[in-house]
């Protein structure tokens, strides 16, 4: 019998696995996995005929995999945060080898503690922040702080043996095509020391927060005080004594202005062009935020270009314009939005983006004591001593800390690479914000921003395994290009492009929504819909997705999207 009819029944495959994994040297070995991968199709071609990673071999270092002078592998990740870790979590539940490569020492991403600062917390509860198969402890804080959530991915990385497939200290320099498929990689680690690999699919999820953004004020070099950014602030102590101007109103700004108006000598001044909508963790003191915002329920209320019966009705009886009056209502008496002269003009549904976030406790109470001074405008020129706003007003300062947010990047991707990404449009072209459809071999997890992006890069990277390992078909291009139009006219007429179109607030449930639909999962995940959801979202419900997709599908339906690329044979 022909080994590849021996190797689809499943006890020859477990036999042919054990035997395959424990009684070759490793030299040996890696040669046998890397020639029959790369020369005979059947196996570059079907993913239960093609050999995995070795058992034996999946603990070894991958500098000790290199076959010449580059070392080849199946799957590279860049970046080791939220989204890279559940990545590589889920590729190895298929049997793949992955590599991660994360440039700074730790896992964490936006967590790592090279980029956050003190009073961080999350903008979601311990309930909605988690992973579906991984709860955060009962002794975490409701709003787990910075420190808390790198316990937690710390954790998570143990509990789902990751640490040892985590290159850290390592950039990716660049990230370049090979002709026919798969990717070369060229890295950096922390001594200048330069690395080679050739993959057989990349996945970038080094996340949105790339760059920090600093604006280009006039006369910088004139000021005699200190600039920063929130991502790159130095010791707290250093401020305590120090007038300080923050500029900004999204999370990180207000969360740096609160905290100085506290703990620092000089009350801080906040700079902001115009001011935007936040929400409580508790609508008037009492009931909790995510009842409001992380419901499918008020989900809903969100227009979407497909919507069950349900939501159409709500919308044609104009019922969620009427539920944004009452929020705009509700906040602008519990904060005393009127008193303080902060009150949005423009309707809170307009603004449902990745800005508007949680706004800190007790923020608008120490605006109202005097202890946070708040200044509408924008810096309109460097003082020797401070700054000058655009109504002409002159503040005094010794340190200005730009809380304005993150550039998009992709730094290690040719420029063609880069134009065939963002299309003419310059938004990524990303079928459900994952596969570039003018890029193989290629996916982005994590590039999904909302206040369920945890949640979103789960399904994501589900999706992303199922269709690659065979399980789940998708449309032709032209199908996948006719969507991303969709999605990217949507946003523009709705709450406005962001980030390169990554941000997809309001309509996280709703875009996971659709990636369930092509898995073919259920998408009510409890016995009571109705409660489902009215209550608060719970990630726990889709803990067993993994194991009710292969109880409808058991086996590879179709030509798994990866492997394909050839390569010589390597010398043994």
């Amino acid at each position: 019998m022909p080994f590849l009819m021996i190797w689809r029944k499943k006890k020859a495959r477990r036999l042919i696995t054990s035997i395959y994994g424990l009684s070759f040297k490793p030299s040996i070995f890696h040669t046998l996995h890397h020639n029959l991968r790369r020369s005979v199709p059947q196996f570059s071609n079907w993913n239960h005929c093609a050999l995995p990673t070795p058992v034996f071999l999946r603990s070894l270092p991958y500098h000790d995999l290199n076959f010449s002078n580059t070392i080849a592998m199946q799957f590279a990740i860049i970046g080791a945060g939220i989204s890279g870790l559940v990545t590589a979590k889920t590729l190895r539940e298929y049997g793949a080898s992955v590599l991660l490569f994360e440039k700074e020492n730790q896992v964490g991403g936006v967590w790592a503690d090279t980029r956050t600062y003190p009073g961080l917390t999350t903008q979601n509860s311990k309930r909605t922040y988690a992973f579906s198969d991984y709860p955060m402890p009962n002794h975490f804080d409701e709003w787990p702080t910075a420190e808390q959530m790198r316990e937690y991915l710390n954790g998570y990385t143990d509990k789902n043996g990751l640490r040892e497939f985590i290159r850290f200290n390592t950039a990716v320099d660049m990230a370049e095509p090979l002709p026919n498929g798969g990717w070369h990689l060229t890295v950096t680690d922390q001594s200048g020391t330069q690395e080679q690999f050739e993959v057989d699919y990349l996945i970038s999820a080094a996340g949105t927060y790339s760059s920090p953004m600093l604006p280009q004020v006039p006369h910088q070099e004139a000021f005699t005080g200190k600039v920063y950014h929130t991502s790159t602030l130095p010791d707290w102590h250093t401020l305590k004594d120090k007038k300080v101007v923050v500029v900004g109103f999204g999370k990180s700004a207000t969360d740096v202005a609160d905290y100085l108006s506290r703990n620092a000598t000089h009350p801080p001044t906040i700079v902001y062009r115009k001011p935007r909508w936040k929400v409580a963790r508790r609508v008037n003191n009492k009931i909790h935020i995510e009842y409001f915002v992380i419901s499918r329920f008020m989900a809903g209320m969100s227009p979407y270009p497909r919507q069950f019966r349900v939501e159409r009705i709500l919308h044609k009886l104009g019922i969620p314009k009427k539920n944004w009056r009452m929020v705009e209502k509700t906040f602008t008496k519990q904060f005393g939005l009127d008193k303080l002269g902060m009150v949005p003009q423009e309707p809170v549904e307009s603004t449902l983006n990745c800005v508007t976030g949680l706004a800190p406790e007790g923020f608008y109470d120490q605006i109202a004591a005097g202890k946070l001074i708040n200044k509408q405008g924008k810096i309109q020129t460097f003082l020797p001593n401070g700054v000058e706003l655009s109504t002409g007003e002159a503040i005094e300062a010794d340190v200005v800390i730009f809380g304005t947010g993150f550039t998009q990047e992709l730094t290690y991707f040719p420029e063609d690479v880069v134009q065939r990404l963002e299309g003419r449009t310059g938004n990524y072209q990303l079928y459900r914000h994952t596969l570039p459809v003018e890029v193989p071999d290629l996916a982005f997890i994590g590039y999904t921003s909302s206040i369920t992006s945890a949640y979103n890069a789960e399904i994501s990277a589900r999706w992303l395994a199922e269709h690659l390992f065979g399980y789940m078909p998708l449309p032709d291009q032209e199908g996948q290009r006719a969507q991303i139009q969709e999605m990217e006219a949507f946003f523009k007429k709705t709450v406005g492009i962001s980030n390169k179109n990554t941000c997809i607030s309001p309509v996280g449930f709703q875009f996971a929504e659709d990636m369930l639909r092509e898995m073919g999962a259920k998408l009510i995940r409890t016995k009571n819909p109705v409660k489902e959801w009215l209550d608060r979202f719970q990630p726990l419900n889709y803990g067993n997705l993994r194991e009710e997709l292969r109880r409808k599908k058991p086996e590879p339906t179709h030509q798994p999207q990866w492997g394909r690329r050839q390569t010589e044979d390597v010398e043994a």
